[in-house]
């Protein structure tokens, strides 16, 4: 995805000594201790961008610098982090990014259109991620809102129906930080996933770090790391972690049995009104998981300036790790 005051101060410390003592001065003057600088907090112009999540991520207050360890796994990490839009034409461009992908979703409603259209089936469901369709023909050089690599579904049949998506970069550095990004990416967490086991089909068998020993033993190979990743889920399915969040709490195992049932296999339209009707995590649009403000919450946006990094800065990853060892 995500450092030389003392010394000049020392500098400054030295020199004045050395000129005390050319002066004939026996005793350099003590120096001042240094004033401690308190954080500046400055408040912004007003948000535009409550909309682009749900009440219950902005409750919880989300960091706009993400941690500092590498998402290696890429689940389980929270809410990810957001800085605040103030600009309305950031707030303009993020609005269709969005509106692009719901329409790449509109494309593919079921995991059956994924097959159609030429993906192949990389994962069963899996709570948390769902299960991922990957689509070799939207292999791209660079962050593209109509390209995602996989198509996410709330179930392993292919009657069930399209809860998210994945997009996927073989770059050296975290996508949001490629020149041009675009904003979406910037403000995406991307992760990647290392040592995953998976069988001469292509299907992962295995999670991240699978010894070689157990993957073989269920007929696998254990590959390096693969690309970097991240993940978008639609206000049909919404994330409480954000809408760009490495995982997605309400995906729990239930959801999974629930679109797999064969008693709702013709029930096409009803599960794609409600792809996660099944979680225990109900879903309510009139409150917590409506995309606004938060009442109570103050409409201006306060940043402190002393530690608040720029969009592109969000992602925790240091160079030295940033190169993936193997292609998904």
């Amino acid at each position: 995805m995500l450092k030389r005051q003392t010394s000049r101060y020392a500098i400054a410390l030295l020199a004045g000594s050395m000129t005390a003592a050319a002066c004939g001065s026996s005793t350099a003057p003590k120096a001042a201790p240094p004033v401690a600088q308190k954080p500046t907090t400055t408040t912004l112009p007003g948000r535009c961008d409550w909309e682009f999540n749900t009440v219950s991520y902005w409750s919880q207050n989300p960091p706009t610098k993400a941690p500092k360890h590498a998402m290696r796994m890429g689940n389980s990490h929270g809410p990810q982090s957001w800085e605040p839009i103030t600009d309305t034409a950031k707030c303009a461009a993020m609005r269709t990014q969005i509106a692009t992908m719901n329409g790449v979703m509109e494309k593919f409603p079921t995991a059956q259109d994924a097959l159609n259209y030429g993906c192949y089936r990389a994962t069963v469901y899996v709570a948390g991620i769902a299960a991922h369709y990957v689509c070799l023909k939207n292999i791209t050089a660079t962050p593209d809102a109509e390209k995602p690599l996989m198509l996410l579904y709330g179930g392993s049949e292919p009657t069930a129906p399209i809860v998210g998506l994945s997009y996927m970069m073989v770059v050296g550095g975290s996508p949001n930080k490629q020149a041009n990004a675009p904003l979406w990416a910037q403000y995406m967490p991307w992760h990647f996933h290392e040592g995953l086991c998976t069988d001469k089909a292509g299907l992962v068998i295995g999670g991240d770090h699978t010894t070689k020993a157990d993957c073989e033993a269920r007929g696998g190979k254990v590959g390096g790391r693969t690309g970097w990743m991240g993940h978008y889920w639609p206000k049909s399915c919404p994330s409480p972690d954000g809408a760009f969040s490495a995982d997605n709490p309400r995906l729990d195992w239930n959801v999974g049995s629930y679109n797999d049932d064969p008693k709702r296999a013709k029930q096409t339209a009803k599960l794609l009104r409600a792809p996660c009707a099944g979680s225990k995590m109900t879903i309510d649009a009139a409150g917590s998981d409506s995309y606004a403000k938060p009442s109570g919450m103050s409409n201006r946006a306060q940043i402190d300036t002393a530690a608040t990094p720029s969009g592109r800065d969000m992602q925790h990853s240091s160079a030295a790790h940033d190169t993936p060892t193997s292609k998904p």
